[in-house]
């Protein structure tokens, strides 16, 4: 089950400790792009350690593909109610930098403008 199935981390405070089993999700994708498109922009590295948390994402493009490399690593163990914003912290970079995009343009378009 990954992470952000199980805890969206949308209370500001915690009233109890939040405790995670240890997990690490490990994701290698590769798109391609059609002939007719050409990828514009892709998201800059990233990378966040705190402690028995950590995550990575980069993505690379060569000529119409690109490969998105993500690793993410929950520790085992209870975070006490005193760390849920740094926890929280750390969510919100994952979701925010998981969510960032690909921009790819149509070539037809791009000798247009």
């Amino acid at each position: 089950m990954a992470w952000r199935e199980y805890h969206e981390f949308t209370k500001h405070t915690a009233e109890k400790p939040v405790s995670y089993t240890h997990l690490e999700e490990i994701d290698d994708v590769k798109l391609q792009s059609p002939a007719e498109y050409k990828i514009e922009t892709v998201p800059p590295a990233h990378e966040v350690k705190k402690g028995p948390l950590s995550y990575e994402i980069s993505a690379a493009s060569q000529e119409n593909s690109v490969e998105v490399k993500r690793h993410l690593v929950l520790g085992g163990m209870i975070y006490p109610v005193n760390s849920y914003p740094a926890l929280r912290s750390f969510f919100n970079s994952v979701k925010s930098n998981d969510g960032v995009q690909i921009v790819f343009q149509n070539t037809q378009s791009a000798k247009n403008n």
